[in-house]
């Protein structure tokens, strides 16, 4: 869904609202291809800058925004959803405001806890209001955990403890993580306060409206709507990362074909952007970028190389710390690639002699 990238903060956003009826992701592709991604934004003076483009295009309804969420149920004791048992005719899970991420849609209501073992639970009604990690707490403290329910025998039995004045937590949640398409940090929000119906969804995607004065919700991604691009004013680099294996060659003609060519860095704070990039894909291993080096090897005299005799046997040459440039003899004869500025003894010799080159190191 997102991939790694870094804004500095001498660039700008600039919106663009596309009238085009697209579900999320061909709205997503749409964006990467005309212009950078899906919308993002990430301060109150881009959302108003979103908000003005919408209102001076005159479009009040719903459009996309590079805003998702992945629906993953899991329980407190860290067993997977596999059994739901949602309140489905009160639309149930509701997603409130995009604030609800454990199981129950009161704030403070008592619990309950698991004894026994996973096999054979034993379920207590705790009758103590508490906040849903507190009450996770509680329940490991005094018990082994807030109740899971894995099939409809826990949930007749949980029933059966009843009847509840309240709804009492139970152990399922959902960590509260959003993301934003082109993998920008989520540090600002601005939900709206309505119901984000989330059924047995497992992605939810952003929508936003001027009717709403820009705030955001949630909806199904496969809805056909406009969309919001954005794209960047201000010098800089922009740096993607790209996950597919290439050579080098068929790499710089994807970047010249999608983008601009192979990352160049020419300076401490592009490399900086680069590696932050990287950090947000989460890639550790080797990735090409757009350095290269010409191997032309040459003798002092200015004759070609024709014939070269590298000690093969030690990986010769091999360039170490890309700063060997000059070539020393063994004992055995055959040759090493060595820093230039090392002092060594040397061999000269007599003859006619082409040219001559000279180096200073």
């Amino acid at each position: 869904f997102s991939q790694g990238f870094i804004l500095s903060s001498c660039l700008v956003r600039q919106y663009f609202l596309i009238d085009q009826s697209l579900n999320w992701t061909e709205a997503q592709t749409y964006c990467r291809q005309k212009h950078v991604d899906l919308s993002t934004t990430e301060n109150a003076t881009e959302l108003t800058r979103l908000v003005n483009t919408l209102s001076f295009a005159g479009y009040t309804s719903d459009v996309w925004i590079g805003l998702f969420n992945e629906v993953t149920w899991k329980w407190s004791d860290g067993s997977g959803a596999e059994y739901v048992h949602w309140e489905i005719f009160k639309n149930e899970p509701n997603f409130a405001s995009a604030q609800q991420f454990c199981n129950s849609t009161h704030l403070s209501p008592p619990s309950f806890s698991t004894t026994g073992t996973q096999l054979e639970p034993k379920f207590t009604y705790v009758n103590n209001s508490m906040s849903w990690s507190k009450a996770q707490k509680f329940c490991r403290d005094k018990f082994v955990d807030l109740a899971t329910i894995r099939d409809e025998n826990d949930s007749m039995i949980v029933q059966n403890l009843g009847p509840f004045a309240d709804h009492p937590w139970i152990g399922l949640y959902r960590d509260p993580i959003f993301n934003w398409s082109d993998g920008s940090s989520f540090l600002f929000s601005n939900w709206d306060n309505v119901y984000n119906v989330i059924g047995l969804m497992k992605v939810i995607c952003g929508v936003t409206s001027l009717s709403t004065s820009g705030t955001w919700k949630f909806s199904s991604c496969g809805r056909k709507l406009p969309f919001m691009c954005y794209s960047l004013t201000g010098e800089y680099l922009l740096y993607f990362f790209i996950d597919q294996s290439l050579n080098w060659t068929e790499a710089q003609t994807y970047c010249r074909q999608k983008h601009v060519d192979l990352a160049t860095t020419e300076n401490a704070t592009e490399l900086t952007r680069l590696v932050n990039t990287l950090s947000f894909a989460g890639y550790t291993s080797d990735v090409w970028i757009g350095l290269f080096n010409e191997v032309t090897w040459k003798w002092s005299d200015g004759s070609g190389a024709e014939y070269v005799h590298w000690d093969t046997s030690d990986y010769e040459p091999d360039f170490y710390a890309a700063f060997q440039f000059c070539v020393a003899s063994g004992i055995n004869g055959r040759w090493r690639d060595e820093y230039c500025g090392n002092k060594y003894s040397f061999i000269c010799y007599n003859g006619n002699a082409i040219s001559h080159v000279s180096l200073t190191f």
